[in-house]
């Protein structure tokens, strides 16, 4: 299976898509749900949101798309301050009331692998019960010494597939799409050469597990919705 969404919606303008979308939908995230089938919350990265205001979410994205997934991005309160767990509890509190069912973690290049960092990270993961975990390490986690050694770290290992894909096998993959731009890498259009080659991957991935593209770039919305006419979904 193979699902494609964005890494947020609060950029997201349904008039681009969707002629007349105020008359037909509630909100932006009701319209945005109208056209993907998956959500990754960046919003909950740099502040959670009352429980009410998710469940709120769930429930609109729900009315227009019986299948839509949210994934809330941990906040950085915790990956970015050596997976402190002060926020964890509200943070699920917040995935469960969205119905979510998996979970993503980003680290900064700052936090690199070492034994004392493994050891970290596996231990706090053994931690979260219910659901599937995604984890973007960066910096030197993915260097060709290291990368190994997350096998059985309790997550599966994030990546953008256009600069490395996990060299081991998955369940499931969660491919994030940053871009290539000068000066700030998100402000980037993929060209259709760049997404058939993700295409053939993804397509490649399915036939084993599930798969999720999400694109985090500027044009995310105009490119994820020419990856899926490339996929014919």
């Amino acid at each position: 299976m193979i699902r494609v969404g964005t890494c947020g919606w609060s950029y997201f303008s349904p008039s681009n898509f969707i002629k007349e979308w105020k008359e037909k939908y509630a909100s932006r995230l009701q319209a945005y749900a109208s056209i993907f089938d998956t959500l990754e919350v960046d919003s909950t990265f740099y502040k959670l949101p009352k429980v009410e205001t998710a469940i709120k979410w769930h429930e609109e994205a729900k009315a227009v798309s019986k299948n839509f997934e949210f994934i809330p991005k941990a906040p950085k309160s915790i990956t970015h301050n050596n997976f402190d767990m002060t926020d964890l509890e509200k943070f699920i509190q917040v995935a469960k009331a969205m119905k979510a069912s998996k979970l993503l973690f980003q680290t900064p290049p700052s936090f690199g692998y070492s034994q004392a960092n493994y050891k970290l990270v596996k231990n706090f993961f053994a931690k979260i019960k219910g659901f599937a975990i995604f984890w973007e390490p960066r910096g030197t986690w993915l260097e060709e010494a290291n990368v190994q050694k997350l096998k059985g770290i309790g997550a599966s290992i994030v990546t953008d597939p256009l600069r490395q894909v996990v060299p081991f096998q998955q369940e499931t993959y969660y491919f994030r799409l940053h871009g290539f731009g000068k000066g700030m890498m998100y402000s980037y259009r993929f060209s259709d050469e760049e997404l058939k080659k993700v295409k053939q991957m993804a397509i490649d991935i399915s036939k084993k597990g599930e798969v999720y593209v999400m694109f985090n770039n500027t044009y995310m919305f105009e490119d994820s919705l020419r990856f899926k006419k490339m996929l014919g979904i």
